[in-house]
Order: C-alpha cells, then sequence, then structure tokens
C-alpha cells in the first residue's frame, strides 16, 4: 500500500525511526560510547549505542547492526524497552526504539562513532 492510501501526507507530521540500545553486562554494567571529537552530533558525549534504521531493515535488525558495527558485539538476549519521540520543531521528527541487550558476545573494539 502506498503512502498516499495510508494518509501520510506532507501536512502530517513524520518520523525517521532510529535506534538506541543500552549494553548490559552478565555484571549489570552498561556499555556506553563516548562520541568522537569530531561526529556531528554528540560530540564528546556518552550515550547508548545506535544508529538509523535502514530501508528494509526492522527495528531489532538495525539494533543488532548498530551494536556490531559500533563496538564488535552481539547479543543473544534483546528487550524492547520503549520509544523515545523526539520534536525536532519541523514537520519531521525522530522515533527512537530503545533496547537492552544482554548474553553479549565478541570482542570489543573501538570504531569511528567513538
Amino acid at each position: 500500500m502506498g503512502a498516499k492510501a495510508q494518509g501520510a501526507t506532507t501536512d502530517r507530521y513524520m518520523t525517521i525511526p532510529r535506534v538506541l540500545v543500552f549494553p548490559f553486562n552478565d555484571d549489570g554494567q552498561i556499555l556506553l560510547l563516548k562520541g568522537a571529537p569530531d561526529k556531528r552530533v554528540w560530540a564528546g558525549l556518552w550515550n547508548g549505542i545506535g544508529g538509523h534504521v535502514e530501508k528494509g531493515e526492522s527495528v531489532i535488525e538495525a539494533a543488532r547492526r548498530e551494536l556490531f558495527e559500533e563496538t564488535g558485539l552481539s547479543a543473544a538476549c534483546w528487550t524492547l524497552c520503549g520509544q523515545v519521540s523526539v520534536d525536532t520543531g519541523s514537520q519531521t521528527g525522530i522515533g527512537f526504539f530503545v533496547f537492552r541487550a544482554e548474553q553479549l558476545t565478541g570482542k570489543l573494539t573501538e570504531s569511528v562513532e567513538g
């Protein structure tokens, strides 16, 4: 079904989907990413792991991809904790899908994100 048939028009609010992941180790510690100093947003600030949902990708697929790309880690247990809508002051807002990731495996690595 096309966008018009679903009521998506330029006079309605639209959102860009993003994911935000908070990985927990077995001791309950949370892994946060410190933004690289040259990042356009969140430079030098601590945040969860995340990014955009790519076209054709589900939010859980995006969360898994972002966790691996930004940390080198994978998680066996995922919990959707909530959704956050961000009003950007324009017609296009941002919708965050917030996840908790547990049972981590892999080798923790740095990325260009931080």
